[in-house]
């Protein structure tokens, strides 16, 4: 199969993998804020907000493991989806900005894991995309649960053949990341692997030019590969540049140039951009990443843009025995989804 296929999804595509089996370790006991599981053949209402996993981490490069987190991210949200049960529709102050702020109702559907392939990254990366073109042709909005960064390129591509069937266009990409993953090639995974990621979506023919930007970058990376990102017109906000400008300033200035060339935004979330003191449930131990607060803090901006879809990547459960790094993961979508400000 070639990849480049995945710059054209066929809408019916998710037919060839229908009736393969999952893995013994794909679950689907649980799902995220206990809300309805869907079904990938049976159209869903309008309006709604549909989730979807890959337990699959086989090109990791060191800490395998993100196989475990879809189930993992899925239990430890019904302690938020709990609390809005027992609260119903009230205000809360956010302790943390002073913001008031109130739960909203949510049309949320899960489809659990999606098929996984440990022994095939090629074909892995065609299902998925093919699977969540599929998932986005019945939603308004979509969120993929890793597994590996190498997923996001194949969820990409589902989700800009269905934007290119809808209306015509196809989403920018946001990744918050420690890394640019913008390898082309592993000695050890050929072109498919989590640190390619980026680099195969840049290759989307229908992203426009400069739709595609950086945020939390802090790891060493080639000089080569930096100087290339920025000729061509990448937007990139460092470490460096949070803590000199601040996180706010760094990702809206990013979010507001890609929406301005392709009004709707995917956006890639790699939990390691948090420090490892903050979340060592991942695959590369992070140092001089973001806090807690800071995390907490995108997903409140990510609320007023159009963001189509979002995914969570590299969560590690059996690397943090606390479980603070799927509740960290958990908490960030709970913010994003169901909060908004008081008044609306």
């Amino acid at each position: 199969m070639n990849s480049k296929l995945l710059f054209s999804i066929d809408e019916n595509a998710w037919l060839t993998y229908v009736n393969d089996p999952l893995p013994g370790w794909a679950s689907r006991s649980f799902t995220l804020f206990d809300s309805p599981s869907a079904r990938i053949d049976v159209p869903l209402s309008p309006g709604t907000t549909t989730v979807c996993s890959v337990p699959f981490d086989t090109t990791a490069s060191t800490r395998a493991g993100a196989r475990y987190a879809p189930r993992a991210i899925r239990e430890a949200s019904l302690a938020y989806s709990a609390q809005l049960k027992s609260r119903g529709a009230i205000e809360l102050r956010n302790m943390r900005t002073g913001e008031l702020l109130k739960t909203k109702e949510l049309a949320l559907a899960d489809f659990g894991d999606f098929h996984v392939y440990p022994s095939d990254p090629l074909k892995q990366i065609h299902a998925t995309a093919a699977e969540t073109c599929r998932a986005m042709m019945l939603s308004d909005r979509l969120i993929m649960l890793g597994g590996e960064h190498s997923l996001s390129f194949a969820s990409y591509c589902g989700v800009a053949s269905a934007m290119q069937a809808k209306k015509q266009r196809v989403p920018g990409y946001v990744q918050i990341d420690h890394h640019f993953d913008f390898g082309d090639t592993s000695v050890l995974h050929g072109k498919l692997y989590h640190g390619s990621n980026a680099r195969r979506i840049s290759e989307h023919p229908g992203l426009a030019p400069g739709a595609m930007g950086f945020v939390g970058v802090g790891d060493l990376t080639s000089a080569v590969q930096y100087n290339s990102l920025i000729e061509a017109g990448m937007s990139i906000y460092s470490i460096a540049d949070i803590r000199h400008y601040g996180l706010e300033r760094c990702l809206r200035e990013t979010l507001d140039r890609v929406v301005t060339l392709s009004q709707e935004i995917y956006v890639s979330l790699d939990i390691d951009v948090c420090d490892t003191a903050t979340a060592p449930g991942t695959g590369h131990v992070t140092i001089g990443g973001i806090n807690a607060t800071e995390l907490l803090s995108i997903a409140a901006i990510l609320r007023e843009y159009p963001v189509v879809a979002l995914d969570i990547m590299e969560v590690s459960p059996r690397f943090d025995s606390s479980g603070a790094t799927e509740h960290l993961a958990a908490r960030f979508l709970f913010e994003w989804l169901y909060l908004e400000k008081a008044g609306k």
